[in-house]
Order: C-alpha cells, then sequence, then structure tokens
C-alpha cells in the first residue's frame, strides 16, 4: 500500500437539515481508489470511535480484529509492501492514533500550527478542495444552446457544486466571511489522501475549520464533535439494555432513547406509587412514604446526568418495589388499585 500515490477520497458534505433551519446534516464517504469502494461515516463521531477498545488496544500497542469495522480502515488490514516498512508505517499510524486519542479526550483541537507540525511528524500529504452549491443560471434561464457557439447544451441541472477556485473570491482569505457569505448554501469538502493517516487528521482539519470541539455524551459516555456546547448527546444509538419496558431503546439515538426512558421510569414510578396508596389505606401502612423518598434519591442522580448507569440504576430500583410490593408483572387495571 504505497504513500507515493493517491489512495483515498475522504468527502465530507454539508447540506441543510430540513426540519431545523439553524441545523445541518453532516455525511461522510471514504472512496478506496484501487476498487472504488465506498464506506459511510459520521463526521462528528468517526475520530472519537477511535478511542474505543474494540479499534485500538492501548495498553497492547495494537488494533484488535473489531478495528476493521471502522470505516477509515475498510474492513481490512492496514497492510505495506514489505516488514520493514510495514513496521514503521504500522507503528508511526498507531502513534497517530495516540495524538488523536489525547486531542479528543482533553476536549480540544488543534491550532493550524500544531497540525502543520503534525504533518511533519506524521508524514501527511492530504490535499483538499472545497465547492459550494449554486443555482445553475443555464437552468434557470431555460437555455438549450450556447448563446456564443450555438451548440447544443447537454440537459442542465437546477444546481451546481462550483469549486471555490472558480469562484469570485473577496472574503480576504477569512474562514469565517467565507462560510458567513455562503451560510446558506450546501457545500462539499474532498480530501485526497495518501494513507489512512491522512484519512484521520483530514477529518480532524474539516473539524477545525468549522470550529467543532470535542465533548462527551452525557447518556453513553463517548465523545462527540460539537460546534455548540447546548449538545449535550451524541447521534449514536443508545447502548441501554433494560428489560420488559425498557428493552426497546437500543434503536433510538442517545438524546431520544433518555426522552423514552425517562418518560417510561416516570410511568412505572406512578403505577407502584398508586398501587402502594392502596395497600396503604387497606392495610394502614406508610410504604408509600418510603418508596418515594428511594425514588428523589434516583431522581436527583438522573437529573444530573442521564447516563446509563444511573438510569439503569433507577430502574432497578422500581422493580424491586414492584417484586416487594407484591405487584404482578405487567399493567394492572384500576379495578386492582
Amino acid at each position: 500500500m504505497s504513500e507515493n500515490k493517491a489512495l483515498y477520497f475522504c468527502t465530507i458534505k454539508r447540506e441543510a437539515d430540513e426540519k431545523a433551519a439553524e441545523l445541518y446534516n453532516l455525511s461522510g464517504v471514504v472512496k478506496n481508489l484501487s476498487d472504488n469502494k465506498e464506506f459511510k461515516f459520521n463526521p462528528t463521531i468517526a475520530l472519537c470511535d477511535l478511542l474505543d477498545p474494540s479499534v485500538y488496544d492501548e495498553n497492547a500497542g495494537r488494533l484488535p480484529k473489531g478495528h476493521t469495522k471502522h470505516p477509515f480502515f475498510m474492513g481490512r488490514e492496514y497492510q505495506g509492501e514489505d516488514d520493514y516498512e510495514w513496521a514503521y508505517r504500522f507503528s508511526l499510524m498507531l502513534y497517530a492514533i495516540d495524538s488523536l486519542k489525547e486531542i479528543i479526550s482533553r476536549k480540544k483541537l488543534f491550532s493550524f500550527s500544531e497540525l502543520e507540525l503534525a504533518k511533519m511528524v506524521f508524514n501527511l500529504k492530504f490535499t483538499n478542495t472545497m465547492e459550494f452549491k449554486e443555482k445553475n443560471i443555464m437552468f434557470e434561464l431555460g437555455l438549450k444552446h450556447n448563446l456564443i457557439t450555438g451548440e447544443e447544451l447537454e440537459e442542465q441541472k437546477e444546481y451546481d457544486y462550483i469549486s471555490i477556485g472558480d469562484q469570485h473570491y473577496n472574503y480576504n482569505f477569512n474562514w469565517d466571511e467565507l462560510f458567513e457569505a455562503y451560510e446558506n448554501n450546501a457545500f462539499i469538502s474532498t480530501y485526497t489522501c495518501y494513507s489512512i493517516k491522512d484519512i484521520m487528521f483530514s477529518v480532524l482539519h474539516y473539524l477545525m475549520v468549522h470550529r467543532y470541539k470535542f465533548r462527551q455524551c452525557e447518556h453513553c459516555g463517548k465523545f462527540f464533535a460539537t460546534t455548540t456546547e447546548k449538545n449535550k448527546y451524541c447521534n449514536r444509538k443508545s447502548p441501554y439494555k433494560g428489560y420488559g419496558k425498557f428493552n426497546s431503546f437500543e434503536h433510538i439515538e442517545c438524546e431520544q432513547a433518555v426522552r423514552n426512558i425517562r418518560q417510561e421510569i416516570r410511568r412505572e414510578k406512578n403505577r407502584i406509587d398508586d398501587y402502594i396508596c392502596a395497600m396503604d389505606r387497606n392495610y394502614n401502612t406508610g410504604n408509600s412514604f418510603v418508596f418515594n423518598e428511594q425514588c428523589i434519591n434516583y431522581e436527583k442522580q438522573i437529573n444530573k446526568h442521564y447516563t446509563v448507569d444511573n438510569l439503569k440504576g433507577y430502574e432497578k430500583l422500581l422493580s424491586k418495589c414492584r417484586r416487594q410490593a407484591g405487584m404482578r408483572k405487567g399493567r394492572l387495571p384500576n379495578k386492582h388499585i
């Protein structure tokens, strides 16, 4: 796998979110130029997933078999032409992953001067182009022939992606001014990459340019990139594994899963409380007060952090209290209360 010729295209596309005008959808694709296979990735979590032990075992200093599921490795081993070159480039890639883990875990980004130094350290060669989505004037005018040559035009598209180099640039070479001018335009950043290290740092470059920061998801605990501190949750699927009414959240993204789990917890708590209150009235006991005191302690914990462990702890408490109260499984009809 030579690093002297381009091996991959790493493309990141930003489009407006149809549901919320102020939000954007990001999508990434790595294309292997040797076989034209494409692998999709999420730019906000792909780098952070390198922290996952299934991708990189830091203590062992190696990549376990699970790393082949990561889109940057495209389902196969990292290979070289001979043993010496393989060993050198492989160790350099592990060093690069370690560096990225340090950046992400400290919730910071490189400065551009640090990135230039990293390029020298890791022998990075990636280059990039940027294209903005523009309306096609020919399409708007309904032209079917070239006005100058009279030649018939091919079927026109309503929009084209135009390279920044082909547009009239007057933004004082300032990233902020450039993106402010094209705030409502979708755009594509394409990186030509010569190694897997190039792919990793090209994604970092994109996040740097667009001022992303890293933070930990308050539900699953994994890192993700975001442009605002308001985002508390990543868009991974929830790792929450429950049972009964709490076993259907793993197909839902973290933020929505938290809402659904909290709602189910409130409902379950109310069912148990109604049942215990009825038993208290019938037998002149005070178990409802004890039950609610226990719930308050757990509610304080989850209101601080809706982590899987905190939510699971509350779920286990409710399950225990249901059994102790002698409630049968499932929802209780009113006549039993």
